[in-house]
């Protein structure tokens, strides 16, 4: 299994690689902390990524995602409360803000 600090880095490259601007907004665990993907589609819509229920990669390898807030777009401060709540749970959450006026944020997005 590939540590988390390593995805998020080879992630960051990606992003980079492809004209996205990402960073890193919340340090967590190095070795197995959970991730959390905010995608800025524009100064007023994010999408927000959660790890998916089970386990966290697929047959192939990739991150398994789900929609905490629904798959529709939600307001940036929507976003900062659910991570606020989450990182009440857990300090050691990863959270990645993209911007992608696309909104995947090259992942796999759930169905």
């Amino acid at each position: 299994m590939v540590k988390t600090e390593l995805w998020v880095k080879a992630h960051l490259a990606l992003c980079f690689s492809k004209g996205l601007t990402a960073v890193v907004a919340n340090k967590g665990a190095p070795e197995a902390g959970a991730v959390y993907v905010q995608i800025t589609m524009s100064s007023t819509q994010v999408k927000v990524l959660a790890p998916a229920p089970g386990p966290a990669f697929d047959e192939m390898g990739n991150r398994t995602w789900s929609f905490p807030l629904g798959p529709d777009p939600v307001s940036p401060q929507q976003a900062q409360e659910y991570f606020n709540r989450q990182r009440s749970f857990d300090r050691d959450i990863w959270i990645l803000d993209i911007d992608d006026r696309q909104g995947t944020g090259l992942l796999l997005l759930p169905q």
